[in-house]
C-alpha cells in the first residue's frame, strides 16, 4: 500500500479553523492558505454547466441564466468575504 501525501495547505486550514474555534488568533503563516481558499470558494462556479448543457442541447438558456445570477451574486459574496477575511 502506497503512502499518501498530506497537503500542507489542508493541514494549515484545519489548524487555523481549530485555533479560531478555540478563540486563539492563528499566526499569519497559517492564515495565508485559508485566505486563498476562502476567496476561491466565493468565486462563481456554474460556468462549466453552461458548456455541458450547450453541448447536449438541454436548455442552454436556462443554464446561462444561472451563470448570470451566480456571477452577479459573486460580486456581493466576494465583497463580503473580502471584508470579513481581510
Amino acid at each position: 500500500m502506497a503512502r499518501r501525501f498530506v497537503n500542507p495547505a489542508f493541514c494549515a486550514v484545519v489548524a487555523s479553523v481549530a485555533l479560531i474555534l478555540a478563540g486563539v488568533r492563528p499566526p499569519a503563516m497559517l492564515l495565508a492558505p485559508l485566505d486563498t481558499i476562502t476567496l476561491v470558494a466565493a468565486l462563481p462556479t456554474m460556468s462549466a454547466i453552461a458548456m455541458f448543457t450547450a453541448r447536449r442541447n438541454t436548455m442552454p438558456e436556462y443554464a446561462v441564466g444561472f451563470v448570470l445570477v451566480g456571477t452577479l451574486c459573486s460580486l456581493f459574496t466576494l465583497t463580503a468575504v473580502s471584508a470579513l477575511v481581510f
